[in-house]
């Protein structure tokens, strides 16, 4: 069953390479499913297929391979609403061993039909073609009577073809319709091939538009994995370009300099096969095509991007390529051993502001198999946005799985699903997050107090995630530059020299920071705050002050009536006489007051000299110039909620000091 939807309280932003970007909400865990029975494996494939029910929300196929209901490992794919999860329709394998849902590819509607179809792929069925020759069915959804029909059942040619290993949709002819793009890695002897079908209402027609086969007697295994590509001409796919679009297929089994270092290959409509340059070529069983990702502009340049995960590196690996120029930009490597990082990618609308697409990774052999996911921005350099990973105590392989599953918060960005097809016993289980809504405005900083040795700063941060959680990281420095902090945080502040972590409450938060007297005098300060929820940065503002000398101050130390108390004063005149005074009758704006043992005056009325004879500074244990402690002074139990007053006076021929007046509330 569903657990309880969260309320979308989300305030959390990443911070910038050098500088700090327009803050956004967080990413938030919006809902999850399980799957019904051991062994369903529920997750293994997900995606969105736009709102089937016509009630306003975005709605979902979950596949489960495993499923028995129609024979054992028959498989089933189930379609739920986007509103509350419910049950819309479900398509259960025709014989036993088909595993349907091996592969899924939402066609959307054609010729305005408004049918919905999605395709499902069925590699390991048999046919009439031969043992696991595999399958592909197109399933139409018409909700004005709420019926599911089969409308084509394409099949693979040869034994062995594993036809419908992977599936995509994509557009190919230039009617904004989207067509369909079948992989049969186990084809031509496990050369692999990729076949295109061009899509209308009446289903997909036949024989395929393009066959594109592997390398003869490679055994590179073409069609493995399998996305949508760029649109040819620039732009990205649903970023403003042309509609026809190239594919990007995966051949983890091709050899490069070593033997199944994988290969990445673009598709185009002319039929030509490019060839990506590998950045893993040397290592052997690198596997780099296992998963691919295309469609969305994330480096910022003119097209859309590629991406094709390497899972079987030491940590795993993912390579992206610029859609214009097909150069490998940037490669991102996992972070512990056998996380299989790269096993699932996807390259997922714009979560960050930046008007680029994002970069989604699973690595579901994380944490000794309980799985992770990460987003990334990938303009301008590498950047974590977000990541999460399965639940504690689960081995279920969380981000097996990664799609795009619709706006089914009706926020008008699209949510994105991680499946766990191992989840307890194999039952399996999604998550489904909802990225970054909206701009809620930067973090604001302020910061305030006296700015004078043994006083404390006041930091003040507003604007804060809502709800909390993370950390928050206040730094202090002495300048404003571009830097990283020892923690790893793009900052704006330089010269580092004291932080303090604290936990998040959200909203907003205050933190003391006392200015210590071995700052210099004249010394200027920055402030800056990084909020860090899960991965997720958000950078404050800064804000400023400069550190002063404030002269011969007193302290009180003790306020308990019938105590003693003692009366330090500090950064005073070396050598001098240090009178110090109290009274319990308050005092007055200026020092007009006589005192009863000299000719000068201070502020209180009838002051009482509480070390009438001019101790000097170093006496009593206190030999540091300019640094005086009284013996105790005793307080009369009757001071008990009364309000006394005190005031020094450090004695010099040449340069008299007064202390400002303390306050103390004997308790």
């Amino acid at each position: 069953m569903p657990t309880p939807r969260h309320p979308l309280l989300i305030a959390l932003t990443m911070g910038a390479l050098l500088s700090p970007l327009a803050a956004q909400q967080d990413w938030v865990a919006w809902t999850d499913v399980s799957g019904r029975n051991a062994t369903d494996q529920f997750g293994t494939v997900i995606t969105g297929v736009g709102d089937w029910n016509s009630d306003g929300y975005d709605d979902y196929a979950v596949s489960s391979v495993g499923s028995d209901r129609a024979g054992q490992n028959a498989g089933s794919v189930t379609i739920f609403s986007g509103e509350n999860d419910a049950m819309v329709s479900i398509i259960d394998g025709l014989a036993a061993a088909e595993q349907i849902g091996f592969s899924l590819a939402n066609l959307g509607t054609h010729n305005g039909d408004g049918i919905h179809k999605i395709a499902v792929g069925a590699p390991y069925a048999s046919s009439a073609n031969g043992l696991f020759s595999g399958l592909v069915r197109i399933y139409s959804w018409d909700n004005a009577s709420g019926t599911l029909s089969l409308t084509n059942e394409l099949l693979g040619s040869a034994p062995g073809a594993l036809f419908g290993f992977s599936l995509a949709a994509f557009e190919m002819d230039g009617d904004v319709d989207l067509d369909l793009a079948v992989g049969a890695m186990g084809a031509g002897f496990q050369d692999g091939e990729v076949l295109t079908y061009s899509m209308s209402s009446a289903g997909a027609a036949t024989p395929a538009v393009d066959i594109y086969s592997g390398a003869s007697g490679s055994m590179e295994m073409l069609g493995w994995s399998l996305s949508r590509g760029g649109a040819l001409g620039g732009g990205g796919a649903g970023l403003g370009g042309p509609t026809s679009e190239t594919l990007i297929a995966g051949a983890p089994f091709a050899n490069d300099i070593a033997v199944n270092a994988g290969a990445a290959i673009v598709l185009d409509d002319l039929g030509n096969q490019t060839q990506l340059q590998n950045p893993y070529r040397n290592i052997a069983n690198a596997h780099l095509g296992f998963s691919v990702a295309g469609g969305y502009n994330a480096l910022g340049n003119s097209a859309g991007d590629y991406v094709a995960g390497a899972p079987d590196t030491a940590n795993g690996n993912v390579a992206v390529w610029d859609g214009s120029s097909l150069i490998n930009i940037l490669q991102l490597a996992g972070q512990g051993n056998g996380n299989q990082f790269g096993y699932a990618v996807l390259l997922t609308q714009d979560t960050n502001f930046d008007g680029r697409g994002d970069l989604v990774v699973g690595s579901p052999g994380a944490i000794n198999d309980r799985g992770a996911m990460n987003v990334f921005s990938l303009a301008g350099g590498v950047l974590e946005l977000f990541s999460a990973t399965g639940s504690s105590g689960s081995t279920g392989n969380f981000g097996w799985s990664l799609a795009e599953v619709g706006d089914i918060n009706q926020t008008d960005k699209l949510e994105v699903g991680v499946g766990s097809p191992h989840r307890g016993n194999d039952v399996g289980r999604i998550d489904i997050y909802a990225p970054p809504a909206q701009d809620i405005g930067a973090i604001d900083l302020n910061v305030s107090g006296p700015f004078e040795w043994e006083t404390d700063v006041a930091m003040q941060v507003t604007n804060l995630s809502q709800g909390g959680g993370g950390q928050l990281f206040w730094y202090i420095g002495t300048r404003l530059e571009e830097t990283v902090s020892q923690h790893g945080y793009n900052l704006n502040i330089g010269d580092v020299f004291d932080f303090i972590i604290t936990a998040n409450p959200g909203d907003q938060a205050q933190q003391l920071w006392r200015i210590l007297d071995t700052v210099p005098d004249g010394t200027p300060l920055f402030f800056q705050v990084i909020e860090d929820r899960n991965g997720f940065v958000r950078t404050s503002t800064t804000d400023n002050g400069e550190v002063s000398d404030p002269g011969v101050t007193l302290f009180v130390i003790g306020n308990t009536a019938g105590q003693p108390i003692t009366l330090r004063t500090r950064w005073g005149i070396p050598n001098s006489p240090v009178y110090i005074y109290g009274t319990n009758q308050g005092f007055t704006a200026g020092a007009i007051n006589n005192v009863p043992n000299g000719s000068w005056q201070v502020n209180l009325r009838n002051p009482r000299a509480l070390t009438p004879n001019g101790d000097k500074s170093g006496d009593f244990g206190t030999p540091e110039e300019g640094q005086y402690t009284s013996p105790p002074v005793n307080i009369p139990g009757g001071f008990f909620g009364v309000t006394a007053h005190f005031q020094g006076y450090d004695w010099d021929l040449f340069q008299p000091a007064l202390t400002r007046v303390v306050a103390v509330t004997f308790q």
